[in-house]
């Protein structure tokens, strides 16, 4: 959104540590546990949550490939995610995270966001967003505001907004930040799609010389 001039970098930095710290204290209030489910795609990562929910807070947290979906929701829930994979033999990995993120049990993070973007300014993008609740491309201030809120307990559809990028035209994409996994879920959404991982100024730097 800053990249795009719809909002401010302070202001942006600001709505971060909100949310972050918001997001913190809901998973301290509401413990929760995040698994990946490899080699499914997202309709199987929902049958596999509807057949281990029994109740409790259970979703399918990520769509990030044919291949990897992210599930989200309370311990118990998990454990008995892991259980059900293990027996269908669907490998699982737990992720090393502190709550049962983009799932309802981080609604108490909702309303502290909510009351900060209330006292920010939002513009229009000069170019089109692809937003993760929807994954598809915004390019009006209003949907955006409502989407940053929604974020935080909505599922991350990385794959359809990968699709939505490609089908207005992209064709290469800069990862920025540690590491390269999204780069490598590039491939696995559609093979003809470049990306590039930047994890430095210099790398930046070289990306757009």
């Amino acid at each position: 959104m800053v990249a795009a001039d719809a909002i401010v970098l302070p202001d942006a930095l600001h709505l971060v540590v909100i949310r972050g710290a918001a997001m913190q204290r809901a998973g301290e209030e509401r413990p929760g546990a995040m698994v990946a489910l490899l080699g499914v795609d997202a309709n199987a990562a929902e049958e596999l949550c509807a057949a281990a929910r029994d109740g409790d807070d259970l979703v399918v947290a990520n769509r990030n490939s044919p291949v990897q979906s992210v599930a989200s929701g309370s311990v118990v829930a998990i454990e008995r995610l892991e259980s059900a994979a293990k027996h269908a033999k669907i490998r699982s990995v737990r992720l090393p995270v502190a709550g049962a993120f983009h799932s309802e049990l981080m609604r108490p993070a909702v309303q502290p966001v909510l009351d900060v973007l209330a006292h920010v300014g939002v513009s229009d993008p000069v170019f089109p967003i692809a937003e993760n609740v929807t994954g598809e491309l915004v390019t009006d201030a209003g949907t955006l505001r409502e989407l940053v809120g929604r974020q935080v307990v909505s599922p991350v559809r990385w794959q359809d907004g990968v699709r939505a990028l490609a089908a207005a035209g992209a064709t290469r994409f800069v990862e920025a930040g540690p590491g390269d996994v999204l780069t490598k879920l590039l491939k696995r959404i559609d093979p003809a799609l470049a990306g590039v991982a930047v994890g430095s100024p210099g790398d930046a730097a070289a990306v757009v010389a």
